[in-house]
């Protein structure tokens, strides 16, 4: 893409140097019930929490995804936000067969009636609903794409 087309699209002028982004830190989504969330992602997904706080009004916890993070927010200034701000979070799993009856024994709601193959990442994958609805996403990438 030109740095014509660039700003065009976003509306900005481009930088001469990039950003230099070291990864992803966390991925944050506001929750009804800050304890429900944390429950469901320990009880079902193994994470604990990280870290805890209150941040002027909202109520916060990061949740240990390996060495990234997963942000709960409860503010009472935010009931729900529009579809589409955040689609979904991804999680890595090694075993997607397990984690599909893991899902079944816990009744948490599945989105695909199997998994679904994404040949260019050679990954399987499959999507679940979390308590406030979110959309979460487990991958299972092939040992060769790693």
């Amino acid at each position: 893409m030109s740095a014509q087309k660039g700003r065009d699209v976003v509306g900005v002028q481009p930088l001469n140097v990039a950003v230099a982004v070291l990864g992803l830190h966390h991925a944050g989504l506001y929750v009804a019930s800050l304890e429900r969330s944390i429950a469901f992602y320990r009880e079902i997904f193994g994470l604990e929490v990280a870290e805890r706080f209150d941040f002027g009004d909202e109520q916060l916890a990061l949740l240990r995804v390996g060495n990234r993070r997963l942000e709960l927010m409860q503010s009472p200034g935010v009931s729900s936000r529009a579809s589409g701000v955040v689609d979904h979070v991804a999680l890595q799993v090694d075993d997607l067969d397990a984690a599909i009856e893991r899902l079944a024994l816990a009744h948490v709601p599945l989105l695909d009636e199997a998994p679904l193959q994404v040949l260019p990442l050679r990954a399987r994958i499959l999507f679940c609903l979390g308590p406030d609805g979110e959309r979460i996403e487990l991958i299972e990438v092939s040992p060769s794409a790693e």
